[in-house]
């Protein structure tokens, strides 16, 4: 099977912080991504993201996708424990 470097959406944030954190988190694992709040937007697009009533995209390259939800996974569970929020 050929590897693949075509966009794929991984989620979509609550907010343009939240996807800028996701992307940070993805690049500590050596995972490239990116999030279409980066992209040119209209006045409205723009308004509806600052006001958190648009999510935004985050997306990763398709060969890259399951070690990216991974990476995520296990993000979130140190956030949970740091938060004291851990069910283990």
């Amino acid at each position: 099977m050929e590897a693949s470097n075509e966009p794929v959406l991984l989620t979509t944030a609550r907010s343009s912080f939240e996807a800028k954190v996701i992307v940070a988190v993805l690049a500590s694992e050596g995972i490239k991504a990116f999030n279409s709040g980066g992209n040119l937007m209209d006045e409205f697009a723009v308004t509806q993201v600052l006001l958190n009533l648009q999510g935004v995209d985050v997306f990763v390259s398709a060969d890259s996708r399951d070690a990216a939800n991974q990476a995520l996974e296990a993000a979130r569970k140190v956030g949970k424990f740091i938060e004291g929020d851990s069910d283990d």
